[in-house]
């Protein structure tokens, strides 16, 4: 389950995620906040941005491939190329993605 440690809802914090990759410093100025204080924010949830932002990509990827999307469109919706995308999940899911979605 994806939690959303920041006073912005869902959508806003997935797409800001998208759009920074795995940068801290972008992240944290797209949200206003200085990156040291993005990462005390964070640290109350015992995580890191930078871990934040792939749990929430994964967590997304997982939630779009349930409901159907194919494996392509996920991988551009949740800002990641095809070849990086496939290997990350199956690495963290044990199949792949297109295995994901018919299972």
């Amino acid at each position: 389950m994806l939690f959303f440690p920041l006073d912005l809802n869902s959508e806003q914090l997935l797409q800001i995620a998208k759009d920074v990759q795995y940068k801290v410093a972008p992240f944290a100025k797209r949200l206003g906040r200085s990156t040291r204080q993005l990462q005390r924010e964070f640290r109350r949830f015992n995580i890191t941005p930078c871990k934040w932002l792939k749990s929430a990509r994964r967590e997304t990827a997982r939630r779009l491939l349930k409901e159907g999307t194919i494996p392509s469109q996920v991988c551009q919706m949740v800002g990641l190329t095809h070849p990086h995308f496939s290997r990350q999940f199956k690495y963290k899911n044990g199949m792949s993605p297109r295995q994901f979605a018919v299972a």
